[in-house]
């Protein structure tokens, strides 16, 4: 008989006894041996509201599609890295290859930062894509200029990466210009995120008509919709465009300010803590933000480029097998 949630085990248990994962400093919940996973949990719990003898029949069945769930995750995990390895591999032998040319002249404390790659084919926006946007702004202005109150989690994790990033633009000096030429050479890979809404969302608007609190709701509708490009990056922002965003700064949300993707946020970490700019070797390789791991993506080299004290040297894209 299986003891009922919250009774106390009899002798310290190491796994969960629905998944067979490891316990947390090998203590479960509420004096029982399951972990903190929302599916064992809830099927322990069951334990007490049917007959025992049904309930030891759903234990066994759905204990056993949680342990399969969890081997899936293992095995995508490591599918993954498998193919980040794969790609740290490449990236190194990219860069012992260039620096073995005598033409180029790469420092000893170069960062290398392997990055997506942004859509690069421009086409007419469609119709179609304008009417999605023009929808969800006038539903956004609706909700903001309402008593809605409103709070995304997302919003105080990039308002938080700009004010890290303004101070560490402070203590080093050049690096702001830096990370501005790192992220270039992607193209705006990243972007891909902001679909037919372009981030443009209720708490924006309402930061926004804090900043200019003249602007009726009619004034803000047009605000945006002026700035809708003719021509935008297919299969990306609808404010991409071939130049970068068609949004002024000030009207971009803190998700399009702060957002940075793991390279260049580790990049920026690795200079505050220095104290110092440090020289990178960009690579930017054939694959969509969001898409390394997709089935069919591409991992080739599209773009190389040094980036030092300011100065950008773009380097012909090197591929290695």
């Amino acid at each position: 008989m299986l003891p009922s949630f919250g009774s106390a085990p009899t002798s310290r248990a190491t796994q969960c006894k629905v998944c067979d994962q490891p316990l947390v400093n090998g203590s479960g919940v509420k004096g029982q041996a399951v972990c903190r996973s929302f599916d064992c949990m809830r099927l322990v719990q069951q334990q007490g509201t049917m007959p025992e003898t049904l309930y030891t029949s759903i234990f066994k069945v759905q204990s056993k599609l949680i342990r399969e769930k969890h081997a899936r995750g293992k095995a995508e995990e490591a599918r993954k890295t498998a193919i980040d390895r794969q790609i740290q591999a490449l990236d190194q032998q990219l860069h012992d290859q260039l620096e073995a040319d005598e033409n180029l002249s790469l420092p000893k404390d170069l960062l290398l930062l392997s990055i997506a790659s942004g859509g690069r084919q421009i086409s007419n926006l469609p119709a179609k894509r304008k009417k999605k946007f023009r929808d969800n702004l006038n539903a956004a202005i609706s909700e903001a200029t309402s008593n809605i109150e409103f709070e995304d989690v997302g919003v105080n994790i990039n308002s938080n990466r700009l004010k890290r990033s303004a101070l560490q633009y402070r203590e080093v000096s050049g690096l702001k210009e830096q990370t501005q030429n790192v992220c270039i050479q992607c193209q705006g890979a990243c972007c891909i995120a902001g679909a037919d809404k372009g981030f443009v969302e209720i708490q924006l608007l309402r930061r926004v008509m804090t900043e200019q609190p003249g602007l009726r709701p009619r004034d803000l509708y047009q605000l945006y919709m002026q700035h809708l490009p003719n021509k935008s990056v297919k299969g990306s922002c609808i404010f991409h465009t071939q130049t970068g965003c068609n949004l002024p700064r000030k009207l971009r949300s803190d998700v399009c300010n702060g957002y940075l993707c793991e390279p260049v946020e580790t990049m920026q970490k690795k200079s505050y803590a220095d104290q110092k700019l440090r020289p990178a070797l960009v690579v930017s390789r054939n694959y969509r933000q969001f898409h390394k791991y997709d089935d069919g993506a591409k991992h080739d080299v599209l773009v190389t480029a040094k980036i030092e004290g300011g100065e950008v040297q773009r380097i012909d894209a090197v591929n290695l097998e």
